[in-house]
């Protein structure tokens, strides 16, 4: 179970897809901007009988349940959460998932809108119910960094 990104963790990966004008622009400039990772998941064939993508309901995951992990990718250092289990957490998943039906989410924001969630944190499992004669999940997970001026 994990977040792809801590806040400080995000902005550095941000940064190291915008120019400095656009650094100090987006992110230096106060509230006026808001700036996402959004998430686009899908299966490239067949329906998912096992090990499908999970997504934690954001508003039962407590700060407590928030480790800070470095993990290093590409010659860098991305700083993630790794995410403890909690009996107060909620998971769900999308049983039988087709290449037809994307999953968005979003992977980081800076910051949300009151009363939204700042994160989806999400992880893959065995699903002891899942269809064991299909072949194993295969899919493509596409990022895109989403910048809007903020709305009041």
């Amino acid at each position: 179970m994990q977040r792809d990104h801590t806040k400080q963790g995000g902005y550095g990966h941000i940064r190291r897809h915008l120019t400095d004008e656009h650094i100090r622009e987006y992110l230096l400039s106060g509230d006026k901007w808001r700036v996402r990772v959004i998430n686009v998941w899908r299966p490239l064939s067949g329906a998912v009988g096992d090990v499908p993508l999970a997504f934690g309901d954001c508003g039962t995951i407590n700060s407590e349940d928030l480790i800070p992990t470095d993990r290093p990718w590409r010659g860098l250092n991305r700083e993630i959460y790794n995410i403890r289990w909690n009996p107060k957490q909620r998971w769900y998943w999308i049983r039988d998932q087709t290449p037809e039906e994307a999953t968005l989410f979003v992977n980081w924001d800076s910051p949300p809108m009151p009363g939204g969630a700042e994160f989806c944190a999400h992880a893959a499992f065995l699903d002891p119910n899942g269809d064991k004669t299909r072949p194993p999940r295969r899919s493509v997970e596409v990022r895109a960094l989403v910048i809007t001026e903020r709305c009041v």
